[in-house]
């Protein structure tokens, strides 16, 4: 009987290390996701305004998985998630990866933090990250929403959006007023 469910037995076995690997996320706790394409920078965000520790590296699908940090604000802890990037593209062509990170966005329901590159850096052209915004914000209407400009201590492209924040985790610049923002939009009052 064993040999008869053994494929059966070995997907729940490889499901198990898979699922041991993702963060615990409270159902109770208030959730911020950084979401945007690969390499614009949502990982040095998650490290600079929360206990997240994901890698960062200078290429693009550094994170392979979704990864929680904490901030703890007025007695309360507000999870930040750092999601895989996204590639402007139908479900059907998205890797594992992304398809991670757009589950969590899914079935989390997270508020989120959509980050934009408009320095050149991350690989991908404006235009590009501009329309995956486009599709993420139409895919999740009624998710809490802030616009991030990243990298911008390097060289724009174009100026941040009408109410985008500027940010640079590198030199720290706006790291404390997107911190405050991603606060006010989870613990209001």
């Amino acid at each position: 009987m064993v040999r008869q469910v053994a494929d059966r037995l070995e997907f729940l076995r490889d499901a198990r290390s898979v699922l041991r690997k993702l963060p615990a996320v409270d159902p109770e706790t208030p959730l911020v996701a950084m979401a945007g394409a690969p390499n614009v920078g949502k990982s040095s965000l998650v490290r600079a305004i929360s206990t997240g520790r994901p890698a960062v590296r200078e290429y693009p699908f550094t994170t392979k998985s979704v990864s929680l940090g904490h901030i703890t604000a007025r007695y309360q802890t507000i999870q930040v998630l750092d999601t895989p990037g996204l590639l402007d593209r139908p479900d059907a062509e998205r890797n594992n990866i992304e398809k991670q990170g757009l589950a969590a966005l899914e079935h989390l329901a997270p508020a989120i933090v959509f980050v934009t590159d408009a320095s050149g850096t991350s690989g991908y052209p404006l235009e590009v990250q501009q329309a995956l915004r486009a599709e993420l914000r139409a895919r999740y209407p009624q998710a809490p929403w802030l616009e991030v400009h990243g990298k911008f201590d390097l060289e724009q492209e174009a100026p941040p959006g009408e109410g985008a924040l500027a940010v640079s985790a590198t030199e720290g610049t706006g790291v404390d007023e997107l911190k405050q923002a991603v606060i006010a939009m989870l613990l209001p009052g």
